[in-house]
């Protein structure tokens, strides 16, 4: 179960508090997973990958604090060697936009949350 409480809001017209309560009851799913890679050259490899599975959540338990609505999502990314020693990766996430109506304690009935995006990831690595 997720449980986020929220108070003292700066809008005096808010509710003082306000607690969202979910159970998970979250689902074993297969995920498929296809990735390429390519040595452009000896310092250098692209990466692109699709992901696809199912929601793991009941649309029952989606709340706007914990909305795991996503099925589907694509990956670019780009490995370079700087030595012998040292390597940087950048990797480009993109998630296709998605919705999900549900009922929602807090918004009501056919409460609509609608996700897109894209997550960068960066890192520096040493081989010891």
């Amino acid at each position: 179960t997720t449980r986020l409480t929220a108070s003292n809001p700066r809008n005096p017209a808010a509710d003082p508090t306000v607690t969202l309560s979910s159970p998970l009851e979250a689902a074993d799913q297969t995920v498929l997973e296809i990735g390429l890679a390519y040595d452009w050259d000896a310092d250098n490899t692209l990466y692109a990958g699709y992901n696809r599975g199912r929601r793991i959540l009941p649309e029952r338990n989606i709340t706007p604090a914990f909305a795991l609505i996503y099925s589907t999502h694509y990956t670019l990314g780009i490995r370079h060697k700087l030595s012998d020693e040292w390597q940087t990766a950048a990797g480009l996430e993109i998630l296709p936009p998605k919705s999900v109506t549900y009922d929602s304690p807090l918004f009501g009935p056919r409460a609509t949350e609608r996700h897109n995006g894209a997550v960068l990831h960066l890192s520096l690595a040493r081989r010891w």
